[in-house]
């Protein structure tokens, strides 16, 4: 029946497929241990078409401005998953692509149930652009030989990152096996600042000590970026004004990237100034893309040239407005004082007297 689920028992995890909507198509989705791992549409014409807006972000391998005089030959995919991705690279891309998982029941519930065989039978007659590796993404890539032009990395446990293929030796095996000027993109659950920002700040530090130049996109960028959500990192060797325009399979919506360039350096650089006793201002110049000098940089700024806040943006609210900022409650001792370490500056002091009324002060902590 169609709305009748299935339930799998595999080594890592227990398998539902049911059956749901998404903009009024039917769709098959595939959960793990509860948790949504991937899905497909059921309708013959957009079955190798993407559900999920982050994977139009791996895409960016094809962008122009990128790929200049190369082609993009040879991919690895570490995570399957349900194959979705390379479903629609077949479809819709040449060359060949890679993929490692793990967990071999995922590739045959993809062969019988989200329609994997059927795009290789179509799109791969030669059997000869797919292929798929069973084990440990990290073990692939400690015995990989092959160079590739581009490496994808969607893997996760639930919404965790696999800590073993985010370190630095393996950030370094994942350089080695790419061919010269080749691109690595992964998929990142985070923030881009607040409470769930570790993550991307913990990539992008690792990333940087392998590769030059690091960009960050949020998958859906109307998105707050202190809100938990899927954020793809890309590393490569060259500056790149990525240019690439995508469109969603239903509605032909528009996408609209959002670059991020190096978060991180805005929270060590200015942390480091702001902590130094001999500092006594911190000045941003060309806070707006497009508006330097000759010769200047022309993405350095905190706004877009339309006047949109960039992530370099929320990164320095969050330092002078979170941060750099002394909130706290504390309890006076037996004799009634209080104490504290914070920033100096001028604080305001609430407390409730002996008769329970309200009262303020102003402190200056020199």
């Amino acid at each position: 029946m169609y709305n009748d689920k299935i339930e799998i028992e595999s080594p890592y995890g227990h398998i539902t497929i049911s059956y749901g909507r998404h903009d009024k198509h039917r769709v098959r989705v595939l959960d793990i241990d509860g948790g949504m791992e991937s899905a497909t549409y059921i309708e013959e014409e957009l079955q190798n078409e993407l559900l999920f807006e982050y994977m139009y972000l791996f895409d960016l391998m094809f962008d122009e401005n990128y790929l200049e005089d190369r082609q993009i030959n040879d991919v690895l995919l570490i995570g399957g998953g349900a194959f979705h991705y390379p479903k629609y690279f077949l479809a819709h891309h040449q060359g060949n692509i890679d993929v490692v998982e793990i967990n071999k029941v995922l590739y045959d519930i993809s062969n019988k149930y989200f329609y994997l065989e059927e795009t290789i039978n179509k799109f791969d007659k030669n059997k000869n652009r797919f292929h798929c590796y069973f084990e440990n993404g990290r073990d692939y890539i400690n015995r990989n030989k092959k160079k590739y032009d581009a490496i994808l990395s969607d893997v996760f446990i639930g919404e965790n990152l696999v800590l073993e293929l985010h370190s630095l030796e393996a950030i370094k095996r994942i350089k080695e096996s790419l061919n010269p000027q080749g691109i690595y993109i992964t998929n990142i659950i985070g923030s881009l600042s607040g409470k769930y920002s570790q993550n991307i700040k913990n990539v992008v530090k690792t990333l940087k000590q392998c590769f030059k130049y690091i960009y960050v996109f949020k998958a859906q960028e109307k998105n707050e970026h202190q809100k938990r959500q899927n954020l793809i990192v890309v590393a490569v060797d060259q500056e790149v004004h990525f240019n690439i325009v995508s469109y969603h399979n239903i509605n032909q919506k528009r996408y609209h990237q959002g670059m991020i360039n190096h978060v991180d350096d805005i929270d060590y650089t200015n942390g480091a100034w702001f902590s130094h006793p001999n500092a006594m201002g911190i000045t941003w110049w060309n806070v707006v893309d497009d508006c330097g000098a000759p010769g200047e940089p022309s993405y350095s700024g905190i706004f877009t040239r339309d006047m949109q806040p960039k992530s370099a943006y929320y990164a320095l609210n969050n330092l002078i407005n979170n941060e750099w900022k002394t909130k706290l409650t504390v309890k006076p001792d037996d004799s009634g004082k209080i104490s504290f370490r914070g920033f100096k500056g001028t604080y305001k002091i609430s407390w409730k007297d002996k008769y329970g009324r309200d009262r303020q002060m102003l402190y200056h902590l020199k």
